[in-house]
C-alpha cells in the first residue's frame, strides 16, 4: 500500500521555521563546542573590546557552525 498524500505528515510553520534550526544550532554548538569555549573565554577576557580582538576565534566559531 503506497501513501497518499493525505496520510503523509507535514510539518508545522513553528516546526518548520523554529524548532528544527533551533535544534540544528544546538547540535552544531555540540559539535563545535572547543570553538564556542574559545569565544566564549575570549570575550570575557576582553569585555568590549571582543569586537576587535576575538575575530579570530569568531572566524573559526561562525566556519564550524556552518560546516556542522
Amino acid at each position: 500500500m503506497e501513501a497518499t498524500k493525505a496520510e503523509e505528515p507535514f510539518l508545522r510553520h513553528v516546526e518548520t521555521d523554529v524548532l528544527i534550526p533551533k535544534m540544528m544550532r544546538e547540535k552544531a554548538k555540540e559539535l563545535c563546542a572547543e570553538k564556542v569555549t574559545a569565544f566564549n573565554h575570549c570575550c570575557k577576557e576582553t569585555g568590549f573590546l571582543m569586537v576587535f580582538k576575538c575575530r579570530d576565534e569568531n572566524a573559526a566559531l561562525k566556519e564550524c557552525l556552518t560546516v556542522q
